[in-house]
């Protein structure tokens, strides 16, 4: 696990496995709209790119969508904690079938 500690104001961002590594080989387009969604969540804001995923039972666990030229990417976290953010996953989506994410 790797930890980024903001400042005291704000939820401070605990990255887990390679989410952190994933997210750094993307474009800069990417990254920044990544980036500023999880600003926003760590200052209790929303932000247009933030979704809740479906089947987790709660609100807790959102996806932040991001496009450039060579797809569409995602970041997976949760905000259930009251103390931090903590990022699980980020991938590049490779659905055959739309927008929507194969089963």
């Amino acid at each position: 696990m790797q930890e980024e500690f903001p400042n005291d104001e704000s939820k401070p961002i605990i990255w887990i496995g390679s989410s952190l590594d994933a997210l750094r080989e993307l474009s800069d387009e990417v990254k920044f709209e990544i980036g500023s969604a999880l600003e926003a969540m760590q200052w209790g804001r929303d932000h247009g790119s933030v979704k809740v995923m479906r089947g987790f039972g709660s609100a807790s666990v959102r996806e932040v969508r991001a496009d450039d030229q060579a797809g569409t990417y995602r970041t997976v976290f949760t905000v259930e904690f009251v103390k931090a953010i903590y990022v699980l996953h980020t991938f590049q989506k490779k659905s055959k079938s739309g927008k929507t994410t194969p089963k």
